[in-house]
């Protein structure tokens, strides 16, 4: 039987993709719990770094600026609104933001993330194990370098904290590849494809820009002096045209937004804050941590192992000395500005003084030692594992996988949280219109050193709803933009990085920043705010004129403006059997101004009133007689209690203390035909816990009565 000859070309191909097959299913044990939740889950924990929102919004924004706005998305003012920014020295990730625009319309966000995430690692192992075949490294052992190059600590921690422009690093073994090729097959093609990649890598984020001519211009120049003498002229050409190529893909974008740009006062680094975002002599051989949350990479073990025992056991292995000088640069830049704790210049000082302080974090130059040395281990081990036979060739692979898997601990779940599927979102999104969504928690953040508020992860809602925001994380914008807001006291108090205003002024400020922003909905999510600022933003957009209460979802509560001033009245009639228990959060809705955070008072859930002389609550009831039940104490005895209706008393009630019930009767002829009451609730006497126990207690809030509960029964 004559055996036929597979095609070198359709070998090569079976081979890459067998490996790119073995790096998904690594990934699918490394992070199970992304690949298998890809619907909904998001890397890290809840509450955490709130990066993952700013990527998010990237490359929702990318395709949005692009199809839907027909705009350039380098910039925009649909994040730190009123601001209009230039993105080109944000990390905005066009390349991956292009790739979801096709992903994106068959599938959830949370899906094409993670999708970019996992693919990123395949063509990360992938990009590396090419260029190691390349360099004749057996099959095996290059699938072991691209498995170790995917999944390492730098993996790991920008997983961890979902930076997107970061995980894609195969763009460095590629790029090495391109330059072989160019070399190696000196032609138009081959230089094309070296700009090509490198424009790919620069668009996938500035920091390519960087990575790339450290690693590529010294291995550009040791390879040129070792290929043929009658070949460098030609080479050295190609090269040019190369770079000519790249410059001019580049002047398509994004170099006009770079050059805009160069003017403008950007928050800068000091040198002295880098150290700690450097790497640590003790994280060079360190375990990995599973989950990280910090900018400190290490080595790990098997790395620093395989580069000790291939210079130990294998002697005059050609290349492997320029890869160990590369991976020392690459540690030495990543060790920051001085070795700790010896207070020994380094080089990073070099390059942070000729960026001008832009680059903040050096911990992240160990991507290119652990590049460098992983070739280097390759190389020196590739005598060794020739000599090996076939099953033990499988059992030493399989044995460093083992130890990759254990060293990563992929035996524990790796982190990773949901954002609520809030359905307000989708009804936001569905209206065409353009406008301003204000988020509360307000929380604009530039660059780290500019951050204003906490609420910076409501970016991500942005992908769905389409809209503008105050809020969101822009990587590099203009020094002191997030510090404008503070002239504006209230978004201040809802940042909470400033005391709640007086109420008149803030009305008055709301009221203008809604029709100079175009302000159509305020969002509230009570559960990322403190309680004092809660319960104050809750009273204060309850009673906001031509705003109306639409939504209320888990701790959401949604108002609309309505310029007409007619609301909807289903979400402020009393519940189901009219008791609005005061107690509860559920109450929220409810409630204007006078009330204080829900609290025990003596065994119930109540809260008082007393932090001015009136407490307001309002309601919709039908235009029929009803009969109020308050349940209540008085703070101090001998209380006398004036209930009004739409600013009408009709009634006076004694309080005493301890629990009790008192009833008051609304007539029909009070409530107005369209059923909004505002009921207020005035107490004649209050006093601090502090005054009544002569400075025993520490509570100085001037209490009146607590309300456990209102009851709304309608009288025939």
């Amino acid at each position: 039987m004559t055996k036929l000859a597979i095609p070198i070309r359709s070998s090569r191909w079976m081979i890459h993709g067998a490996a790119a097959f073995g790096y998904l299913v690594l990934a699918s044990l490394a992070f199970s719990s992304i690949i298998f939740n890809a619907a909904a889950a998001i890397p890290g924990l809840k509450g955490g770094n709130p990066d993952f929102a700013l990527f998010y919004w990237d490359l929702w924004w990318w395709q949005h600026a692009i199809l839907r706005l027909g705009q350039d998305p380098f910039s925009t003012n649909y994040i730190l609104f009123p601001h209009t920014l230039n993105l080109a020295y944000h990390t905005l990730v066009p390349l991956l933001g292009s790739l979801a625009i096709p992903l994106s319309a068959v599938m959830t966000w949370p899906v094409v993330v993670n999708s970019l995430l996992i693919g990123s690692l395949v063509f990360n192992g992938l990009a590396l194990f090419a260029f190691l075949r390349h360099h004749a490294v057996p099959s095996g052992l290059a699938f072991l370098g691209g498995a170790l190059y995917a999944f390492n600590s730098f993996s790991t921690l920008h997983i961890s904290v979902l930076h997107l422009n970061m995980i894609p690093v195969g763009w460095l073994p590629a790029g090495l590849l391109a330059c072989d090729w160019l070399i190696e097959r000196p032609s138009w093609k081959s230089a094309a494809l070296l700009s090509i990649v490198v424009y790919a890598a620069a668009m996938t984020d500035q920091l390519f820009a960087l990575w790339l001519p450290l690693l590529l211009v010294p291995y550009f120049f040791y390879r040129l002096l070792r290929a043929d003498p009658s070949a460098r002229k030609r080479i050295g050409g190609l090269s040019a045209v190369a770079l000519v190529s790249l410059l001019g893909l580049l002047f398509i974008a994004p170099l006009p937004h770079w050059l805009a740009g160069r003017n403008v006062d950007y928050p800068l680094a000091p040198l002295r804050t880098t150290l700690v975002r450097s790497m640590q002599l003790s994280d060079i051989i360190a375990w990995p941590p599973r989950f990280a949350d910090s900018e400190r990479a290490t080595l790990g073990l098997l790395l620093p192992i395989g580069v000790l025992a291939g210079v130990i056991l294998v002697k005059g292995v050609r290349d492997r000395a320029f890869w160990l000088l590369m991976g020392l640069v690459g540690l030495a830049l990543a060790l920051g500005p001085v070795l700790q704790p010896f207070d020994i210049p380094l080089p990073y000082q070099l390059v942070h003084r000729a960026l001008g302080g832009l680059f903040r974090i050096p911990a992240r130059f160990v991507i290119l030692a652990i590049l460098s040395l992983i070739i280097a281990v390759a190389l020196s081990l590739t005598p060794f594992y020739s000599r090996l036979s076939r099953s033990g060739r499988r059992i030493f692979i399989l044995g460093m996988l083992m130890f990759l898997a254990l060293e990563n601990q992929w035996y524990s779940p790796f982190p990773t949280f949901t954002m609520p599927d809030y359905r307000v979102y989708h009804e936001i999104g569905a209206d065409p219109g353009e406008y301003l969504v204000l988020e509360v928690p307000v929380g604009p953040d530039n660059a780290i050193t500019d951050r204003f508020g906490r609420g910076v992860e409501l970016q991500y809602y942005a992908t769905v709803h389409h809209k503008r925001l105050i809020n969101g994380a822009i990587s590099r914008g203009a020094a002191g933009i997030t510090g404008n807001y503070r002239r504006w006291p209230l978004l201040t108090a809802l940042a909470e990085e400033g005391p709640l205003p007086d109420w008149v002024a803030a009305r008055d400020e709301f009221e203008k920043l809604s029709r100079d922003w175009d302000i159509r909905y305020v969002i509230l999510h009570r559960e990322m705010l403190s309680t004092d600022v809660a319960n104050w933003a809750v009273a204060f957009f309850n009673l906001q004129l031509n705003w109306c209460l639409v939504d209320v979802e888990e701790s959401l509560l949604v108002y609309r403006r309505s310029d007409e001033g007619v609301c909807p009245t289903g979400l402020l009639n009393p519940p189901v059997g009219g008791i609005i228990r005061l107690g509860d959060a559920s109450a929220d809705r409810y409630l204007g101004s006078g009330w204080y955070p829900v609290e025990n008072v003596g065994g119930p859930q109540a809260r008082w009133t007393g932090s001015q002389p009136t407490a307001v609550l309002r309601v919709h009831l039908p235009q029929q007689s009803h009969r109020l039940t308050l349940r209540t104490t008085s703070f101090l005895p001998d209380q006398l209690t004036t209930v009004s209706v739409n600013d009408q008393p009709i009634a006076q009630l004694p309080m005493g203390e301890g629990w009790a019930e008192y009833h008051v009767d609304v007539p029909a002829s009070v409530i107005p035909a369209d059923g909004w009451l505002m009921i207020a609730l005035a107490a004649s006497r209050s006093a601090s816990a502090y005054e009544r126990t002569a400075g025993q207690s520490d509570d100085r809030r001037s209490l009146g009565v607590a309300y456990e509960s209102i009851t709304f029964t309608p009288v025939p």
